[in-house]
């Protein structure tokens, strides 16, 4: 969506920048220096085009092309904040800059201001009701702000005006548009093979998720692990839930049969993510895993793992420092990467994890993860999913697995 709303706040102000670059004598002295900013801009030199564009500026403090061109080039660089004040100045002077206002919701709407991006869009479309591009971002902006029915309409709108010459972009996103889900079942398996003298198992999971209200969700999922002839059943309770729009948190309650000794027989575990913007977003996990193993291992592992992800148009970098209290009293630290590519029907990632841990009853132990795999999105109503890892626990074992799991919406 991130990538989306760039492409389409670049196509989107050509016919501005075209516009400015015929202007002619309207700059008056400074037409060399505009020329100048405005190759920068197409160069994508966006700082420095920033400030050519302020000078003009300074001598010719009321020029609304220069003023809607610099707050163009500050949106490309994210300053959000500036670039809504002088699409504001803009409109204050002259409130049918039709370009300045189109370029104010798309702001907006990158910004995550939803409200005031449909305003603004709202306003163009009373001006100009035949323009198919207004439309598009009118239903971009609804599908930001999960009103997928009404972001339809804005897309079939668009459509109707193009005729023969919709093209596939807006086909996608007329796909895309469809109610939300209410009811989500996934379903996976796991092949796990070791390197040492084990006996190779495999787990499996079934989940079944529930949306009862807006930004809720609900879930519950069955697991079986069969490890050393012996078989973990176990139940997980957990909820999404947003207490305020930019704070997501995920608590998960788990509990099983404590066969396999490796493995804990209760976890609590609380996840929170502030999406304060689109770019730079703190993670916070907490996490307490309770052993009953018949060698005197019992005890608490509590990990505290925060974190930050860095989002870039379709990439997402996430890194974690997890510190675990041991059983044993050992303190215990592992450090993860891991990068996320979203593109439309499809999300590959890879991550690393290095450090060292103490599961009882093992000892502690250097450890390094390497995994890769993706998310496959077929259509409105079903996905699937494949993931490979590969953990080197040094001196004890080399582990690997292999997944495959599905997911179904209705």
């Amino acid at each position: 969506m991130r990538k989306e709303c760039l492409l389409l706040l670049v196509s989107g102000l050509l016919s501005t920048e075209i516009m400015a670059d015929t202007l002619g004598g309207s700059i008056g002295s400074n037409q060399v220096l505009f020329n100048s900013a405005m190759e920068l801009k197409r160069n994508a030199k966006h700082l420095e085009a920033e400030e050519m564009f302020v000078r003009i500026i300074k001598a010719e403090p009321n020029n609304l092309a220069v003023i809607e061109q610099l707050a163009i080039v500050q949106s490309w660089q994210k300053k959000f904040d500036f670039s809504i004040d002088n699409f504001n100045k803009v409109l204050s002077i002259d409130e049918h800059f039709t370009g300045a206002r189109i370029g104010l919701a798309r702001v907006l709407y990158w910004k995550g201001e939803y409200e005031f991006a449909l305003s603004e869009i709202q306003q163009v479309i009373n001006d100009q009701s035949n323009v198919s591009d207004h439309w598009i971002l009118k239903g971009d902006i609804l599908m930001a702000d999960d009103k997928p029915i009404d972001a339809r309409k804005s897309y079939l709108q668009a459509k109707r005006i193009l005729g023969s010459q919709i093209d596939s972009s807006l086909e996608s996103k007329i796909n895309h548009a469809q109610p939300i889900r209410k009811w989500r079942l996934d379903a996976g398996y796991i092949s796990d093979s070791y390197s040492a003298d084990r006996v190779d198992g495999h787990s499996s999971y079934m989940q079944v998720g529930y949306n009862p209200a807006d930004k809720i969700t609900v879930y519950l999922r069955g697991e079986e692990y069969f490890s050393f002839d012996r078989t973990d059943t176990g139940v997980v309770f957990g909820t999404y839930f947003m207490p305020h729009e930019s704070i997501l948190v995920n608590g998960e309650y788990y509990a099983n049969n404590n066969q396999v000794n490796f493995r804990p027989s209760k976890q609590i575990s609380l996840n929170t993510d502030f999406i304060f913007n689109n770019v730079w977003q703190p993670l916070l996990n907490i996490r307490q895993a309770i052993y009953s193993i018949n060698d005197g291992s019992n005890g608490d592992v509590t990990t505290i793992t925060p974190g930050l992800r860095y989002i870039n148009g379709n990439a997402t970098f996430e890194f974690r420092h997890a510190r675990s209290t041991n059983t044993n009293d050992t303190t215990t630290i592992t450090n993860s990467l891991k990068l996320n590519m979203t593109y439309d029907s499809f999300t590959p990632y890879i991550f690393y994890t290095n450090g060292e841990e103490g599961i009882p009853p093992l000892a502690v132990a250097e450890i390094s993860i390497i995994g890769a795999g993706a998310v496959f999105q077929l259509n409105n109503n079903m996905g699937l999913r494949i993931d490979l890892s590969r953990e080197d626990r040094k001196n004890s074992y080399i582990y690997n697995a292999l997944g495959a799991g599905i997911s179904v919406y209705f």
